[in-house]
């Protein structure tokens, strides 16, 4: 994805194309910068008696790290699948892709901690 703007046919994609690629870009920037916060806050805030707090930021880092990462990926995906087949495919197929990140990926803890509840 990285080496696609500099391909001579990136100048044929669409509006709708070239956003969806930069708003891959942008998630992918975000995921990683928030995936790899923990490991730097981690290493500045070692044995520094704050674990608890340390865990929890480092938690909610990963979450929206995982956020991110699942909306890259969707948005890189309906680039390409828009490219091969065109919108309705495309929208459908993306559609389902970002459906089963999210429940694999939150749904099913969310799930979980619901049915703790009762």
């Amino acid at each position: 994805m990285l080496a696609a703007p500099f391909s001579p046919l990136f100048g044929s994609v669409t509006d709708v194309q070239k956003n969806a690629y930069f708003l891959s870009l942008l998630f992918t920037t975000f995921s990683a910068g928030l995936m790899t916060a923990p490991t730097t806050f981690h290493r500045l805030r070692w044995r520094q008696g704050d674990k608890e707090k340390m865990l929890e930021i480092m938690n909610r880092l990963t979450i929206a790290g995982g956020v991110f990462l699942a909306l890259a990926m969707t948005a890189a995906f309906f680039v390409i699948t828009d490219v091969i087949f065109g919108g309705v495919i495309a929208i459908v197929w993306t559609t389902s892709i970002s459906l089963t990140l999210f429940g694999l990926w939150y749904g099913l803890a969310l799930k979980r901690k619901m049915d703790e509840g009762d």
